[in-house]
């Protein structure tokens, strides 16, 4: 049973690597690609590190134009309110491609998720860095800037009254968490 279990391992990081899919940051990583600046939707130019809060950060790679990001938006709201009262910073990252995709814009990120940090990642910078493929995809960081969990926001994309379980949340409320699948739309990334 454990040959098959890593059979099937090595076979689906061969296929994520074959596909061009890269590689997640490790857990217990510390936050990659700090100094890159983020264009935020209130007009302003951060570096990542300014975006840490001090009891932990959430990054979540975040699309104006997939179906999967329009699904969780109340719930990306709730989970914004929840990590502010423990001292932590939920931060919306969009790196897909705004000159390809005009839907993928400041000015539309701006419409999108109003109230929340919101950011631009330039040439996709940290979603390379991070190993972000998919919309939604969740990084989040502990206070010591180490990556804590990797994935999904829970485990139901497609149906918020089927929610059994929301990975996000529980970090939040200080539960460690094994890294799950992130399912949505891929990343559409700037050519080089």
């Amino acid at each position: 049973m454990k040959t098959l279990l890593l059979t099937l391992t090595m076979l689906s990081l061969s296929a994520s690597v074959a596909l061009g899919q890269p590689a997640s940051l490790a857990i217990g990583s510390a936050l990659p690609a700090g100094s890159h600046m983020l264009q935020m939707t209130d007009d302003s130019s951060q570096p990542v590190s300014d975006l840490m809060g001090p009891q932990g950060t959430v990054f979540i790679f975040w699309s104006n134009a997939c179906r999967w990001t329009e699904g969780y938006q109340e719930r990306v709201r709730a989970l914004h309110s929840a990590a502010g009262g423990k001292g932590m910073a939920v931060v919306l990252v969009n790196s897909n491609d705004p000159e390809a995709f005009p839907e993928e814009s400041a000015e539309a990120s701006r419409a999108a998720m109003p109230g929340l940090r919101y950011g631009h990642d330039q040439g996709a910078a940290l979603a390379k860095a991070l190993g972000a493929y998919r919309t939604p995809e969740v990084f989040a960081f502990d206070a010591e800037g180490k990556l804590a969990y990797s994935g999904a926001i829970d485990d139901a994309p497609g149906d918020t009254k089927a929610v059994t379980r929301s990975y996000v949340a529980d970090f939040i409320g200080g539960q460690p968490q094994t890294p799950t699948k992130a399912f949505g739309c891929r990343i559409r990334l700037p050519y080089d």
